[in-house]
């Protein structure tokens, strides 16, 4: 068992603050002078590479002073250790968690061998499909705290779209990396109502 599983997960459709949560809790630490690393996927190729960015513009680098580290979605432990160069981290940080492959397995790692205060992931719970995002049960069973967040529905406006909807004429891969001209927020009646439409 590691000997910290303090692990955090921000989660919900697109558009719901999820890289936000990760934004001001790095920042919180920085201001304390507490250490952090933050990686993300090198697949995700929107807004700045090397950055976390919200939606609404705001940057991880701008934030912490810090850059995040891109990663490929498999065989990434490694260079995560190599990116720590043998020092003490208090804080990690994982967006777009959902990508990674066999992430739970490499967070306990972490947390048996780096013992960093906290590991912190953002990522989908839920595809556009409605169906479980690739690891994200995992890590949503062996979370120590969990914020589902939801965001604001592209179609009635209420503040509980819980589903991503992808546009119609968008891709059809169960994986497609997109913004708002591919997706967008719904309250589950209106992801239901578009999905038949489809």
């Amino acid at each position: 068992m590691p000997l910290n599983n303090n692990l955090i997960i921000f989660c919900g459709p697109m558009f719901a603050s999820k890289s936000s949560g990760i934004i001001a809790k790095a920042k919180m630490a920085v201001e304390k002078g507490e250490t952090i690393l933050a990686f993300k996927p090198v697949i995700d190729n929107r807004y700045i590479a090397g950055d976390i960015c919200t939606h609404d513009g705001v940057s991880f680098e701008k934030a912490t002073g810090q850059k995040v580290i891109l990663l490929e979605t498999t065989n990434y432990l490694d260079k995560i250790y190599e990116c720590c160069d043998g020092k003490h981290v208090d804080h990690i940080f994982f967006d777009e968690a959902q990508f990674f492959s066999d992430l739970s397995e490499a967070i306990e790692d972490l947390q048996t061998n780096l013992k960093p205060r906290e590991i912190v992931c953002a990522g989908l719970d839920l595809d556009s499909f409605g169906d479980p995002f690739k690891e994200m049960p995992t890590l949503l069973a062996k979370a120590t705290e969990v914020h589902k967040l939801k965001a604001r529905c592209a179609v009635c406006s209420s503040t509980n779209a819980s589903r991503t909807f992808r546009k119609l004429g968008s891709s059809k891969e169960k994986i497609a990396i997109g913004g708002s001209s591919m997706y967008e927020a719904r309250c589950y009646e209106h992801w239901i109502q578009g999905e038949q439409e489809k």
